[in-house]
């Protein structure tokens, strides 16, 4: 996905990362990954740790949550009104339903997309621990507490604060995993996103885990399984402080995991694993809504069941990504051998716009039918104001027959037994009929 429409999504109030579909540079041949460069494999790696986010953690698993429920909204929206021509963007209401507080929840803890105008990796520096704000909300009647994570930075001298969050943290943890497994690592910066930001944070609270970077990653992926990633991240970093350095990296993370507690609106509580499972079935929850007919009955299958497989291993094992990233490089890593056996990929593309699928699940299952995953991410920019749709590119690459419609206008692809996956989609959601103003 381009930053740019990244960016401006974020500003709309709601962003959408690009779940399922992961992208390489180069003209690599996708379908036979252990023959790839160290360079690619190192590319591949950081996005597959992102994607086993979106699976394996609650912070992702809310994600899909979240977008899942907007696409509810915005379809049944439309719905409402007279056949033809709809207002963009369709935002939700606040005290109507849950879908504009969770939509302004993610939002929240994601953090400060992009860095600050004029600041890039190589010049942004932190200066100090963490400044912890209140940050009070009423959502549907509940005051809940937000807190803000600022980080102090220098801006060529200047002081200046940063907001921490999710997306953070998880760059932070798909960087250590490439430090990891392929010591320097090959995956060229982008200038927008702070890699390091949590080897710096760490240096503030305890200097002697900084260089230590199993330790990080699994700290990243543990704060990434909680609802406030940031908050959890400085709490166990000053936890960390005050008792002192155990033996082993392994016990720190193992102590954190055996005595977390979370507390839910009502006031139940529940554990690590048991806040996990709620948002998992929440998540797949809402996909098989949106993939509810029998025309996708493959597609449902493979979601539940990477994401239930995905859920047993963390179940049985909470490092099984620290596992994962410290088992060597991918032909001879073992852990990695199950994940790709088991769970396979999302939808993968090269510099070329060529598409690979790696699925053992079931066969029948095609790149093709994957890519409707994709088409209602599309759907999601459309409902927010933008024309086009991000399998333009891969179906010119395949020889598919594609216009300028595509880029333009794809919801004209709408008809039966259409082989579009975003026409696909648009005409089975009974949006045939509905057509968005051009802006």
């Amino acid at each position: 996905m381009d930053d740019k429409r990244y960016l401006n999504l974020e500003t709309l109030g709601f962003y959408m990362p690009n779940m399922f579909h992961l992208h390489i540079r180069g003209s690599v041949d996708l379908s036979k990954w252990k023959e790839w460069d160290k360079e690619t494999q190192c590319t591949f790696f950081h996005e597959y740790i992102h994607f086993l986010q979106d699976i394996m953690t609650s912070t992702g698993l809310y994600n899909i949550y979240v977008n899942g429920e907007y696409l509810s909204y915005a379809t049944n929206h439309v719905y409402k009104l007279p056949k033809g021509e709809f207002e963009r963007p369709i935002t939700p209401k606040h005290g109507v339903d849950n879908v504009a507080y969770n939509i302004a929840i993610n939002k929240f803890v994601n953090g400060q997309i992009g860095l600050p105008e004029h600041v890039d990796v190589n010049n942004f520096k932190i200066t100090g621990k963490p400044i912890v704000k209140d940050n009070i909300k009423n959502y549907n009647g509940q005051q809940i507490n937000l807190k803000k994570i600022c980080i102090p930075f220098s801006d060529n001298g200047n002081f200046r604060l940063f907001r921490l969050g999710g997306y953070h943290i998880s760059e932070s943890m798909a960087y250590l995993a490439e430090q990891i497994t392929y010591g320097n690592p090959y995956m060229a910066k982008s200038p927008n996103y702070p890699y390091c930001i949590v080897e710096q944070l760490v240096d503030y609270y305890i200097p002697q885990l900084s260089d230590n970077k199993q330790f990080l990653f699994a700290l990243c992926d543990l704060a990434m399984n909680y609802s406030h990633p940031a908050k959890v991240l400085v709490d166990y970093l000053e936890i960390i402080e005050k008792k002192g350095i155990y033996t082993k990296w392994e016990d720190i993370i193992g102590d954190f995991i055996s005595n977390s507690i979370n507390v839910s609106g009502n006031g139940n509580t529940f554990s690590y694993i048991d806040g996990l499972c709620e948002i998992k079935n929440m998540a797949i929850k809402s996909l098989n809504k949106r993939f509810a007919t029998i025309d996708h009955y493959l597609l449902r299958k493979w979601i539940n069941i990477i994401i239930e497989t995905a859920f047993e291993w963390r179940k049985n094992d909470p490092l099984i990504l620290s596992k994962l990233v410290s088992g060597g490089q991918l032909e001879s890593n073992n852990v990695f051998n199950d994940f790709i056996t088991l769970i396979g990929t999302p939808l993968l593309s090269n510099s070329k716009n060529e598409t690979f699928f790696y699925n053992s699940i079931d066969k029948k299952l095609t790149k093709r039918k994957l890519a409707c995953i994709t088409a209602a991410g599309s759907i999601i920019y459309i409902m927010k104001g933008f024309n086009d749709c991000d399998l333009y590119e891969y179906c010119k690459a395949d020889n598919r027959c594609v216009s300028e419609t595509c880029e333009t206008k794809p919801w004209k692809k709408a008809r039966f037994l259409c082989a579009c996956p975003f026409g696909h989609l648009w005409y089975g959601w009974k949006l045939k009929e509905y057509f968005p103003k051009i802006n």
